[in-house]
C-alpha cells in the first residue's frame, strides 16, 4: 500500500495496524457432506483471504456444498483462540466431532461436526464463532496517605490524613462478542427437489449445461469472445459466420454447439475452451457449477 498517498492513508493506516498486531484478513465458511439419509458432516473453517476460493474449491471437490452465504469476511489474529457453536433444528455427535474451540494458525484451520437430524425435517441453523475480548476500564481509586508531624504541637493541630485520588487500569479477559455467524440449510440436499430435469430443457441431466445455465455463461462474454470460444468448442467458422449477422449469435453458438441429451465430456471441453479465450473465472464458476451439480452462476470479483 502507499503509505504516503492522502486518499490511501487511512485504509494504509489500518493495514499496517494489522500487520504490527499479527491480525490477518480471513474467510470463514462452512460447508455440508450427505453421508446418510439422516447424518451429514459439516466443515467449518478460517481460511487466509487469498486462499479462500482454493479451499471451497478443494471441500466442493470432495463433494461437500457450501450454504446459501457462500463465506463471511473477517479480521483475525495468528493464534487466535474462537469459540465455535451451533444452533439449530439438529443434534452434535459429541464422540466423533471436534472441539468447538478453533485456533487461527499455520496447521489445522477447519473443525468437523457430524450432524444427525430428523428423517422428516432438514437440518437449519446457524454456525456461530465467537471471540474473547480484552475490555480495559479505568476505575478511579483512592489512595490515603499519612502526614507525619514534626512534634507533639502539630499534632495536635494538623489532620495527618491526606486523600489523594490516583487513576489505575484494569483489564477484564472475560467479555465475549460474535464474531461472524453463517446459516446452515439441510434443503440445499432435498432429494424432492429434482435438479436433473428441467422442464423446458428435459434432455439435459446436467444442470450447467442446461440451455438457461448456457444463456447465462453467454451474458458474460462479448459476442468477439463467443466466436473465440464457438471456434475452441471446434464449430466450424463456416457455421459460426451464418448465425454472426443475428441479434442472438451468442444464444445461437451455444444452441448449435450443445446437443439434444448431452454429457459430461462438453462440461471439460467448456472449461478448457474458455480457459483458452482466457476466461479463466468463468471456467472455474462452470467447473464448480458441475461439481455442485448446480447451474452457472455470474462471476462477482471483489472490489
Amino acid at each position: 500500500f502507499a503509505v504516503g498517498r492522502r486518499e490511501t492513508f487511512t485504509s494504509s493506516a489500518e493495514s499496517a495496524t494489522w500487520a504490527v498486531n499479527h491480525y490477518k484478513p480471513t474467510e470463514i465458511f462452512v460447508c455440508l457432506k450427505n453421508e446418510t439419509d439422516n447424518k451429514l458432516t459439516l466443515i467449518v473453517e478460517i481460511a487466509q483471504k487469498n486462499c479462500g476460493k482454493q479451499r471451497r474449491k478443494y471441500w466442493r471437490q470432495n463433494g461437500y456444498r457450501l450454504q446459501t452465504i457462500e463465506y463471511r469476511d473477517s479480521i483475525v489474529k495468528d493464534g487466535e483462540e474462537l469459540k465455535i457453536s451451533l444452533e439449530g433444528n439438529f443434534q452434535i455427535d459429541t464422540i466423533r466431532s471436534s472441539e468447538e474451540h478453533i485456533i487461527f494458525n499455520k496447521k489445522k484451520r477447519h473443525r468437523t461436526f457430524h450432524i444427525i437430524s430428523d428423517q422428516h425435517e432438514p437440518p437449519i441453523g446457524d454456525v456461530i464463532l465467537f471471540r474473547t475480548t480484552k475490555k480495559i476500564v479505568e476505575q478511579l481509586v483512592v489512595d490515603t496517605l499519612q502526614n507525619k508531624p514534626k512534634n507533639r504541637f502539630c499534632q495536635g493541630l494538623c489532620n495527618n490524613a491526606v486523600e489523594v485520588a490516583t487513576s489505575r487500569k484494569v483489564v477484564i479477559e472475560n467479555g465475549i462478542e460474535e464474531l461472524v455467524r453463517l446459516p446452515i440449510d439441510g434443503q440445499l440436499f432435498d432429494e424432492n427437489q429434482d435438479i436433473g430435469v428441467d422442464i423446458d430443457d428435459p434432455q439435459c441431466t446436467i444442470p450447467v449445461l442446461r440451455k438457461s445455465s448456457l444463456f447465462r455463461l453467454a451474458k458474460q462474454l462479448s459476442e468477439d469472445e463467443c466466436y473465440k470460444l464457438g471456434v475452441q468448442l471446434h464449430i466450424s467458422e463456416k457455421k459460426l459466420s451464418s448465425i454472426e449477422s443475428t441479434s442472438a449469435f451468442k444464444t445461437a453458438m451455444f444452441e448449435m454447439w450443445r446437443p439434444t441429451r448431452p454429457n459430461e465430456t462438453l462440461v471439460f471441453n467448456l472449461v478448457k475452451a474458455l480457459k483458452i479465450i482466457d476466461k479463466d473465472n468463468e471456467a472455474d464458476a462452470v467447473q464448480e457449477a458441475f461439481t455442485d451439480n448446480i447451474e452457472f452462476k455470474p462471476v462477482v470479483l471483489d472490489n
